[in-house]
């Protein structure tokens, strides 16, 4: 089976192989101990577990904020650590806290957004689809939490990143 651009729907677009990471020494148990994951295209992926099992870690690895101390990651073919550039502008990243600056407007924030994608989805249209339109003119800090995640969610999608 195929995509519409010819590749595999099976083709994985995140691969970690036996990524480690540690915090502090060598000997201490490692946050993500020797890690192998595939993440294909087209796949819902939910990374679950208890606090301090490596979740926030492993995924700061894939998006180049960390390295790991062993194995290898690959992003969409890409090495988050060395083609952070080219990666970060084929992915969307949902930060668990919103990370919106307070006194912006949610409108206003989304446009900021967009401005920096070569082919942004429309904000207006993301706006009303996420039923956001009515708070475009409130500021992030008056925003309930639903509506910060959702915004949030807009900022993750509106380049269209293909992850």
């Amino acid at each position: 089976m195929t995509t519409g651009s010819g590749a595999s729907s099976r083709e994985a677009v995140v691969r970690l192989r036996g990524v480690t990471k540690r915090y502090g020494a060598a000997t201490a148990p490692a946050a993500v101990d020797n890690l192998d994951l595939d993440v294909y295209r087209a796949e819902v992926f939910a990374l679950l577990g208890p606090n301090g099992a490596g979740k926030t870690t492993t995924v700061e690895m894939c998006e180049g904020f960390l390295r790991p101390d062993s194995g290898s990651i690959e992003i969409l073919g890409l090495d988050p650590a060395s083609d952070n550039a080219r990666l970060r502008e084929r992915i969307g990243v949902m930060l668990q806290g919103g990370g919106g600056y307070p006194a912006a407007r949610a409108g206003e924030m989304l446009n900021l957004v967009a401005a920096y994608a070569a082919n942004p989805l429309d904000p207006q249209w993301l706006l009303d689809t996420l039923g956001l339109a009515d708070a475009a003119r409130t500021t992030y800090r008056r925003l309930s939490g639903g509506q910060q995640q959702r915004l949030a969610l807009a900022c993750a999608v509106v380049g269209r990143p293909e992850l």
